[in-house]
């Protein structure tokens, strides 16, 4: 999310700029506290995304690799590489790499509880110092109501360590609380904008609680607080996003090969400190409140079943309405997905699927996974 924030506020930066002078995956894989030892998987998935919105045509056709290594039974690796080409009716291709993601996860059993360490990092592989057009495209792209693979391409290195303790309060009920610590290196995404952008960074709390109901239901709740530091521009303060709340609950049913999933979640943004340009006086710079960052209400449900030995199959059914920003207006999307897997010789899965969006914004996308395990 914050990948996408960042374009997007160094989009309304690079607006305001010009007005002065005339204006979520892929998740990290989950350790195991079991005896039985993870496979290794490697995976490849293209995807193919189109969207319409209030009179824009949007694309982009990317390309992900991954691999996720079990290290010791508790321990994970993973790495993660993307390319990938977005395009727009009357604008410049943006084509290039994104940057390398690595993480690891350990978890470790305690005499009360367990305990989970996790690390990711961002590598500064990917396209930076966009053209003028370039950056135009970019920043269409990487809204977040349009839900492309690839938002801003390269965005420099950023280290995010995160540690997690779970206890369990009774036999089926375990709860648990956390934090979080973003560091974000400077980097200069265009050439259109003078000096190094370096975003804040970010400390995250998070506490939930997961209950089980007999052998095939659970439900869990969580509750994260995010605070973001200053973004700055060669170093002058230009932008503060505050704060994030976030909340989920989620209900799971599952028995053999066949579960069902649904998860509501809100994440609320408060309006943004923006550096206004032109105004103030020496050292004292003049900064507007605007909503940059549209809050979101999600609804998920999805179902998984498998059909035969060879094959399973997921249908999923999200719902999602975005609050009113500086560049858009309260939108409503429901979006249904289909995407069936094949289990072939070898170990080697093949999920083809497709995936429309109807309502303020119309969305289609269609990928190819293929994955093989060890």
């Amino acid at each position: 999310m914050r990948s996408i924030l960042s374009t997007a506020l160094l989009a309304l930066l690079t607006a305001l700029a010009v007005g002065a002078g005339s204006l979520d995956a892929q998740a990290q894989p989950a350790p195991s506290l079991t005896s039985q030892e993870p496979p290794i998987r490697v995976a490849v998935e293209p995807v193919y995304q189109s969207v319409s919105h209030d009179g824009r045509d949007l694309s982009q056709v990317s390309t992900q690799l991954m691999a996720s290594v079990p290290i010791r039974r508790s321990l994970q690796a993973y790495v993660r590489a993307s390319m990938a080409q977005s395009d727009g009716a009357g604008l410049e291709p943006v084509r290039g790499l994104d940057d390398v993601r690595l993480g690891a996860t350990y978890a470790r059993a305690l005499p009360l509880g367990s305990l989970v360490m996790a690390v990711d990092a961002s590598l500064p592989t990917g396209k930076r110092n966009l053209s003028a057009t370039e950056w135009r495209t970019a920043i269409l792209t990487s809204q977040n109501i349009y839900d492309f693979r690839i938002g801003g391409f390269g965005q420099g290195f950023n280290a995010e360590p995160r540690l997690t303790w779970a206890v369990p309060v009774q036999e089926n009920v375990m709860v648990g609380v956390g934090v979080g610590y973003t560091y974000r290196g400077a980097y200069e995404p265009a050439e259109t904008l003078t000096g190094a952008y370096d975003p804040g960074n970010e400390i995250e709390v998070f506490g939930g609680a997961d209950v089980r109901f007999g052998q095939s239901h659970a439900v869990s709740t969580d509750l994260a607080f995010t605070r973001f530091g200053s973004d700055t521009v060669d170093g002058a303060r230009r932008y503060e996003a505050r704060y994030k709340v976030s909340g989920t609950v989620q209900y799971l049913f599952q028995r053999d090969f066949t579960s069902v999933r649904v998860i509501g979640r809100l994440q609320h943004w408060p309006e943004s400190r923006v550096f206004v340009p032109g105004l103030g006086i020496g050292a004292n710079p003049v900064f507007e409140d605007r909503q940059v960052v549209p809050s979101e209400w999600f609804l998920r449900t999805s179902a998984t079943t498998r059909l035969a030995d060879w094959m399973d199959v997921r249908l999923t059914i999200d719902g999602q309405r975005y609050q009113q920003t500086v560049v858009q207006s309260n939108l409503m999307v429901a979006t249904l997905r289909v995407a069936p897997t094949f289990h072939l010789p070898r170990d080697v899965y093949v999920t083809p699927g497709v995936g429309y969006s109807a309502g303020d914004v119309q969305r289609l996308e269609t990928r190819l996974r293929t994955e093989v395990r060890f």
